[in-house]
């Protein structure tokens, strides 16, 4: 832009130097003598003094020498009222209108808790004439892999004569009924009663499980938690040798 704005100005200052800007190399048969191309020349724009600038500037704040108009005797009257009333009451009441008053929170435990839906999955396993075992799945449909041979090396440590291929097993939830941990311990609690009426001690193989087992229990961390965390199988080891050694 700006090599375009200063081309005319650079070739008016050849032009008074007396240079030919354009010439033609040759003339050609039969064509019009070449002329010089004249240049348009910007004239410069006016200087302006710094005084007449100032002059000129208009003043942010004008004065209005316009009668007033007169206001009718309704508009009159509410003016007069509004003056005799307290201005700042107004203006209270008014913020006051304007800002709502914070809702009362509901700061229970119980505003805030979802329903709760339980889901789990376990096995029972016969260990002996006294005892069973609710092993936690973990949502598997049986025993497998690590948590098998886990399974079997506990059972081999302590004398357990566990079948764990043959146990019976108990999903939650159940179609058409509530999902809900209240309805998952009553529904666990009738099938226990069917599987065993007579009374035995249970062992629970499952922190997440043991919530919804009603009846008095032993509780041991689930075999993917023993698996995962060694420290934890080394220590459930020490506490079934103390408890059943």
């Amino acid at each position: 832009m700006q090599q375009a704005l200063a081309e005319p100005r650079r070739r008016a200052y050849l032009q008074a130097l007396g240079l030919d800007l354009l010439w033609s190399r040759e003339v050609l048969p039969g064509a019009a003598a070449s002329e010089p191309w004249q240049a348009p020349v910007n004239e410069p724009a006016a200087v302006v003094s710094p005084s007449a600038a100032v002059a000129h500037v208009p003043s942010p704040i004008t004065t209005s020498t316009a009668e007033p108009v007169a206001l009718p005797d309704a508009a009159r009257a509410a003016r007069e009222a509004l003056r005799t009333s307290a201005p700042a009451t107004a203006s209270a009441t008014v913020f006051a209108q304007r800002v709502p008053e914070p809702a009362a929170v509901d700061t229970s435990p119980m505003a805030h808790a979802a329903p709760t839906t339980a889901r789990f999955s376990l096995t029972l396993i016969a260990l002996n004439a006294t005892e069973l075992a609710l092993v936690d799945l973990d949502n598997m449909p049986a025993l497998e892999g690590a948590e098998a041979q886990l399974w079997q090396a506990i059972c081999r440590a302590y004398g357990w004569q566990a079948q764990a291929n043959h146990a019976a097993q108990f999903h939650w939830p159940i179609p058409g009924l509530a999902a809900t941990t209240t309805a998952a311990r009553e529904a666990l609690a009738g099938w226990l009663a069917t599987q065993c009426p007579e009374s035995k001690t249970h062992v629970v193989f499952g922190e997440a499980l043991s919530q919804f087992v009603s009846l008095p229990h032993q509780c041991f961390p689930s075999l993917s938690t023993l698996l995962a965390e060694p420290m934890r199988k080394k220590a459930l080891m020490v506490t079934l040798a103390e408890t059943r050694g």
